[in-house]
């Protein structure tokens, strides 16, 4: 298991580092100057994949199969609605990339495309449960259902592109690495902690294999990558010094790094209520892309909060 892992971690974190250095080109005047244009499509495959397990949740192990066991509610839901919504939350927080400078009197602003979009896509689960209607459908729970997930994963999503596009190309990079970096460093050490170290479960009823160990470690991981991107990384990216005092990089380590656990532990909450161990097995020794991402999910909008208030960046690029 721990042979899969290490080979499933350094399959991803090649591939991660080719997509960061194409989109850091592709955000270069001298190429197309749209900083998070390799992020959209990446943005869009990661959430209809993650949309797909949290719809489905294969069971490992033996255990019942939720689409073969609740047929009646999985019958409800129109997975072409959730797929279409996710795509469009997703796809619409790139809209400021359709401008070559996006206007600064826009309406909408850069952080409202994806509220539109998804009221539009709530209103398309509504519509196609409308199509083909038929009496003693479960059309609230289908509903219910559908907009969880395409809230979950599509809007949770789309605070990654708002990060992308802070300030300059090198800036925005560094911005996304500030998520990236801390989060997965933070679930590296707490499962090396929570393996070696682990005694005192940290929510028994909801992921038997956290523990208190595992979090302090995972803490420390997220100190340290959030050291590693303000400190080693925006230099070598910008040229620039990073503006931020250790203080603040430390409290952006354990904001980011608490956001993630509640990430982790939301996940595992869908996961037990429906009876599953890992939201996929296609990664070997990591799961599915839920197991991967959940973190990443919750710890998106505390990241774009604490670059809005302009500590970790040069002011002038707000």
């Amino acid at each position: 298991m721990l042979r899969w892992r290490l080979l499933s971690a350094a399959i991803i974190l090649t591939t991660l580092s080719l997509l960061v250095w194409l989109d850091l080109q592709c955000g270069h005047p001298q190429w197309f100057g749209r900083p998070g244009l390799v992020l959209l499509p990446f943005s869009l495959v990661v959430g209809l994949l993650a949309a797909n397990e949290v719809l489905y949740f294969r069971p490992s192990g033996g255990l019942p199969d939720i689409a073969a066991t609740d047929i009646a509610v999985q019958g409800d839901v129109k997975y072409w609605a959730v797929y279409l919504g996710t795509s469009l939350v997703i796809a619409s927080s790139y809209a400021p990339l359709l401008w070559s400078e996006y206007p600064a009197d826009c309406a909408v602003g850069r952080l409202g495309w994806p509220l539109y979009a998804m009221a539009a896509a709530v209103g398309l689960c509504f519509v196609a449960q409308m199509i083909g209607y038929r009496r003693g459908s479960r059309v609230g729970e289908a509903v219910a259902r559908s907009v969880l997930v395409i809230a979950y994963i599509g809007l949770l999503i789309s605070f990654w592109s708002p990060l992308r596009m802070i300030g300059d190309n090198a800036w925005g990079m560094v911005a996304l690495l500030s998520l990236f970096v801390p989060v997965k460093m933070s679930d590296t050490l707490a499962y090396t902690f929570g393996k070696t170290m682990g005694r005192r479960k940290l929510a028994k009823n909801l992921s038997p294999g956290k523990t208190v160990e595992g979090l302090l470690g995972g803490l420390l991981g997220g100190c340290l990558g959030a050291v590693a991107v303000f400190y080693l990384m925006a230099p070598w990216l910008t040229g620039d010094p990073t503006p931020a005092s250790w203080v603040w990089v430390l409290v952006f380590g354990v904001l980011v790094t608490l956001a993630g656990v509640v990430g982790d532990l939301s996940e595992s909450l869908l996961k037990r209520d429906g009876g599953v161990k890992n939201s996929s097995q296609w990664l070997r020794g990591l799961g599915g892309i839920m197991d991967i991402i959940d973190s990443l999910l919750a710890a998106g909008p505390v990241a774009l909060a604490l670059w809005s208030t302009g500590i970790f960046g040069p002011p002038q690029m707000l």
